[in-house]
C-alpha cells in the first residue's frame, strides 16, 4: 500500500524549504484560518508579495481558490498553487531566472 502525503506535510516541506530562500523571506501558513478560498500561505520574498494554495499530491484546488489566485496575479503578487515541493522550488527557481 502506498504512503499517501498530506496536503499538512507537503505544508511543513514547503514551509522548511521557503526558511531557506536567502534575502528577504517571511512567509506564514494560514491554512484552516476560515479563509475560505484563500490561499493556505501567504508572506513576501524580496519585496514580492506571495500566495500559496497547497494541495495533497493528486488534489487540484477548487474553482473559488483558483479564482482567488488570479485575482492576486492580478494585483501583481505572485500566486500559484503547488501540490508538492519540486513544484515550489521550480517556481521560485523560474522568478530568480526572469529577474535576472
Amino acid at each position: 500500500m502506498a504512503n499517501k502525503i498530506s496536503e499538512k506535510t507537503v505544508g511543513r516541506q514547503v514551509m522548511g524549504y521557503l526558511k531557506t530562500i536567502p534575502g528577504g523571506c517571511f512567509m506564514r501558513r494560514v491554512a484552516g484560518m476560515g479563509n475560505n478560498g484563500h490561499p493556505d500561505i501567504v508572506g513576501c520574498i524580496n519585496g514580492r508579495h506571495v500566495e500559496i494554495e497547497l494541495k495533497a499530491p493528486g488534489a487540484k484546488p477548487t474553482d473559488l481558490q483558483l479564482k482567488r489566485l488570479e485575482d492576486w496575479r492580478a494585483a501583481g503578487a505572485l500566486a500559484f498553487w503547488a501540490d508538492n515541493l519540486q513544484t515550489v522550488r521550480d517556481f521560485f527557481v523560474r522568478e530568480t531566472e526572469e529577474e535576472t
